[in-house]
């Protein structure tokens, strides 16, 4: 299951086979073991997941689309492992304020928070730099 929105009554959950007829309008690719978020779900999602490692990230940027990959296998490997570590994004052309209240000036920007608090991410940006850095931090 992936996060998709949220409603007052709190966050919906959408089926992976479902997703592709949402990615089409917002023209991105949708990784079904990266949590999508939005100012709609990422406190629940903080809330949820004890360890919530956060990509803040926009689609023309270069970066961005070099790390987005690493990230998406990085989450394949965390999943088969049965780790309690998430990976998650967050477009930040369509959330800037989101961007703003997070204090994200660049990109990409990733953040990690543990138990709710947010942490430094001192990591690297490919899949075997950021297994490293999660194991070392998480244990």
């Amino acid at each position: 299951m992936v996060f998709v929105s949220s409603n007052d009554f709190g966050c919906l959950r959408i089926r992976g086979d479902q997703l592709g007829t949402l990615n089409e309008e917002f023209g991105e690719k949708i990784d079904e073991n990266v949590l999508s978020l939005t100012s709609l779900n990422i406190a629940q999602a903080i809330e949820e997941h004890d360890y919530l490692l956060v990509e803040f990230y926009t689609p023309w940027c270069g970066h961005c689309k070099r790390l987005q990959p690493e990230f998406s296998k990085t989450a394949e490997v965390l999943k088969k492992m049965g780790s309690s570590v998430k990976l998650a994004k967050v477009n930040c052309d369509q959330e800037r304020e989101l961007a703003e209240s997070y204090g994200i000036k660049g990109f990409p920007t990733v953040k990690f928070f543990i138990k709710g608090e947010e942490k430094p991410y001192k990591g690297g940006r490919t899949e075997e730099t950021i297994l490293k850095y999660l194991k070392n931090t998480v244990e």
